[in-house]
């Protein structure tokens, strides 16, 4: 019983894709070793431990697919705007593997208001990264601007 109230709150949590919020952030003053150089791209800010919370609570893509999953995120899209996705974990490698990093999480899922664009994504000690591609739009990347900084992304 224990364990069903704790997947259902977990689900009810992850469901609050809406909780996760980006705000722009200007980069001209900050410190910090960028590794990647975009020639044009949108800074912005946001809760790491929140966004990370996010990925861990996702369903395993063995208990439901992407498109019925109650897990979804709010990302920013090269344009200002953002979309919500809804996603599941999915391993990247074999139990013991995965064991020795439990800080990894891998996933992928479908935007909810375009399902023809999808999503790639994973959770290291370096912070989070997407690949958004399909739909209709651009392909584009959601990256840390400065290594081992997982509060704020740069969109491209």
């Amino acid at each position: 019983m224990c364990s069903l109230l704790t997947l259902l709150l977990s689900a009810i949590i992850a469901s609050c894709g809406l909780a996760q919020t980006w705000n722009a952030l200007e980069t001209d003053n900050l410190p910090g070793d960028r590794r990647i150089h975009p020639k044009t791209s949108l800074t912005l800010s946001t809760d790491g431990e929140t966004l990370r919370n996010q990925l861990f609570s996702a369903p395993h893509e063995k208990s439901m697919t992407a498109e019925t999953s109650p897990a979804t995120i709010r990302l920013p899209l090269p344009n200002g705007s953002t979309a919500r996705y809804c996603i599941v974990a999915y391993d990247i490698a074999e139990a013991p593997a995965l064991a020795k990093y439990p800080n990894i999480r891998t996933g992928y899922g479908l935007n909810v208001d375009n399902p023809a664009q999808s999503i790639f994504l994973d959770w290291t000690e370096r912070g989070f990264h997407a690949s958004i591609r399909g739909g209709g739009t651009e392909s584009f990347f959601i990256d840390p601007l400065f290594r081992r900084n997982t509060d704020q992304y740069q969109v491209y």
